[in-house]
């Protein structure tokens, strides 16, 4: 069966106790984190870090202890906590900050089910394909800041996924002014799809300007 994703969410766990020292782990992470890979396949799980917190209360490492069963999401949320979490020091004896080690409470990665009579990927035979056109505006810096799709595939779920992945992927040589400095441009972008072996899987990449 095909996954069914509606609401992408990474949470922390309400039954574990909070670390002893730091931020409010449900905070760093958003819907936006959960890796797209993840989300086509379906892939869920649990995972528990263990991590050395240094001096400064920035995460110095990080080793998982618990994996959710994908190397995806284990990595993910090592990178979410290197690049967002940050703790109040421990202090030695002499109240000075020191080098400490803490586990977090359960991060659950968790694809909801959608509401009844909402049409999933679950709904797509095997052998399926569809194609996907967005018009995508381009920031200055060639990142995807706006995705709207002006033709859809015939699948919700497949239109959200294409918007995705190109606002979390693709990258653009960005448009230039008369003078030659990078601005805001419009463009339309197509991705094929396909359901083979109960998988979605990407059959026309989309073709990034140069």
């Amino acid at each position: 069966m095909l996954p069914m994703l509606l609401l992408l969410l990474a949470l922390i766990s309400d039954e574990a106790p909070p670390p002893k020292v730091g931020p409010d782990a449900a905070q760093l992470f958003s819907v936006e984190d959960y890796p797209k890979e993840a989300m086509i396949n379906g892939w869920q799980g649990t995972v528990v870090a263990e991590l050395t917190v240094s001096s400064a209360g920035r995460v110095s490492k990080c080793r998982i202890v618990r994996s959710s069963g994908h190397k995806i999401l284990d990595e993910k949320t090592c990178e979410i906590l290197f690049a967002r979490a940050k703790f109040i020091p421990a202090k030695d004896i002499d109240g000075r900050p020191t080098v400490d080690t803490l586990r977090t409470p359960p991060i659950v990665w968790r694809i909801e089910s959608p509401p009844p009579g909402t049409p999933t990927l679950a709904d797509l035979p095997e052998g399926w394909q569809g194609k996907a056109r967005a018009r995508l505006v381009i920031s200055a810096q060639g990142n995807v800041s706006a995705c709207e799709i002006i033709e859809s595939s015939g699948n919700k779920i497949v239109d959200n996924v294409t918007c995705g992945l190109l606002t979390q992927r693709a990258r653009f040589k960005p448009a230039l002014d008369h003078d030659g400095n990078p601005i805001q441009d419009t463009v339309s972008q197509e991705v094929g799809w396909q359901v083979k072996d109960h998988s979605l899987r990407m059959t026309d990449p989309p073709k990034v300007r140069e």
